[in-house]
């Protein structure tokens, strides 16, 4: 049994096989994730929470939509529903990311993985996109493909039915709430990816960095359920996570209840902290690398 804490840095004399060299970094990743028992499990109920939104969609859609809930919000009922699906799933993926990939860095700081993967001709670069490209890929997973699986059967389904209902629901099916999603899912999928991996920086326990960034989101919960019951209180959405991905989610999908001051300040504090936690990461990357290897 090699033990990695014995490995000393050995410079690399041969040859590269791939021009992308943050792909090993990734495909490995993928694989110790993968091999968690629980992993399977959480993907399966991620899914399954999201083919029920699906149907219920196609129910409400079909004669038995409120009629009162038609009328407010009627030809703005998908975009709606692609926000409820979000939101629905993030719970997933903030569980996903903080048990699954917490310990993307944290267990390569704990064994000493980084002297293999920094002796051979990997750059810090190439670590920090091959980690990051891990969490992009459980994003993928769990919240853009059923996303997108709801599109897809949503055009599909357009075109049988004759419901009334459905078809003023469908006059918000359109490319800019295309581009709009993507917008949207990519702001979601950064964010919380770097988030993710600042925190697998900070310690080499992975149990302490799932403990954390799960923390995150209890609070942000806490935080938001006050905002919205105590009006005094209502600055508690800034310093909810959630709460400025739900207001950025709103403007994006331009809902008037979102006010543009709202908007810019959630936007505001999301984009510092998301540039915050990319930066820890390589800088924390590069301290590793010289302490680890010198």
């Amino acid at each position: 049994m090699v033990i990695l804490d014995d490995y000393r840095y050995v410079p690399f004399q041969g040859k590269t096989v791939v021009n992308k060299k943050w792909l090993p970094i990734f495909l490995f990743g993928i694989e110790c994730t993968f091999r968690k028992k629980w992993t399977t499990l959480m993907l399966v109920g991620a899914w399954l929470t999201a083919i029920i939104k699906s149907i219920l969609f196609l129910l409400l859609t079909q004669g038995q939509l409120d009629s009162g809930l038609l009328q407010t919000q009627g030809d703005r009922y998908f975009s709606k529903t692609i926000l409820s699906m979000v939101y629905a799933q993030l719970p997933w993926f903030a569980l996903i990311l903080a048990s699954v990939t917490g310990g993307l860095i944290s267990d390569d700081l704990k064994k000493g993985a980084y002297s293999i993967y920094f002796s051979r001709p990997i750059t810090r670069k190439d670590y920090f996109w091959g980690k990051f490209f891990v969490t992009l890929f459980y994003s993928f997973l769990v919240v853009w493909l059923p996303v997108f699986l709801f599109w897809t059967h949503s055009f599909i389904f357009s075109g049988f039915t004759q419901s009334p209902n459905w078809h003023i629901v469908s006059k918000d099916i359109h490319s800019l709430r295309f581009l709009q999603t993507i917008a949207y899912l990519s702001t979601v999928s950064i964010s919380m990816g770097f988030l993710l991996l600042m925190f697998s920086c900070m310690s080499k326990n992975s149990r302490f960095v799932t403990l954390s960034f799960i923390a995150i989101f209890l609070v942000g919960y806490v935080l938001e359920n006050i905002a919205q019951n105590i009006q005094k209180l209502s600055f508690l959405h800034f310093f909810s996570y959630l709460g400025n991905l739900d207001r950025i989610g709103y403007k994006i999908f331009l809902f008037q209840s979102s006010s543009p001051a709202t908007f810019w300040t959630a936007g505001g504090i999301l984009a510092v902290v998301t540039l915050f936690s990319a930066i820890y990461v390589y800088r924390k990357l590069g301290q590793i690398i010289f302490v680890g290897l010198s």
